[in-house]
């Protein structure tokens, strides 16, 4: 069983305020995300899946409370990096990064199935 993430972990990577129990929350969901996707897909080793968990529950995170990522000065802009529809994992900078260390391929793959339409006169 690998190592799980932790709040302070995921805080590490990914500032927030959301509270310690939404974090948690975040994780929780991110542990689901993984056994269901990841499973049967093959062994990956320990200290991959605990970085794919902290990746994940920072995607998480930042969908429940937007980053902000470019805080501008002078005229006031600030940028908040929050999950696009249609753009899944790819949506956030840290559901790229669980995409990258998946070695299985199969969280990049999600979402992509392809639609069948069928037209019915």
């Amino acid at each position: 069983m690998p190592p799980h993430a932790t709040t302070q972990e995921v805080r590490l990577i990914c500032p927030t305020t959301a509270t310690d129990a939404q974090v948690q929350m975040c994780i929780d969901m991110a542990q689901v995300m993984l056994g269901t996707s990841l499973a049967g897909t093959g062994p990956q080793p320990e200290q991959t899946l605990w970085a794919i968990e902290v990746q994940l529950s920072a995607h998480y995170v930042c969908l429940i409370d937007p980053r902000a990522t470019d805080i501008g000065d002078g005229d006031t802009r600030v940028s908040l990096q929050r999950g696009q529809d249609g753009k899944g994992l790819e949506s956030t900078q840290y559901g790229q990064a669980a995409i990258l260390l998946d070695g299985s391929g199969t969280l990049g793959s999600l979402g992509t199935r392809k639609r069948t339409v069928i037209k019915l006169y």
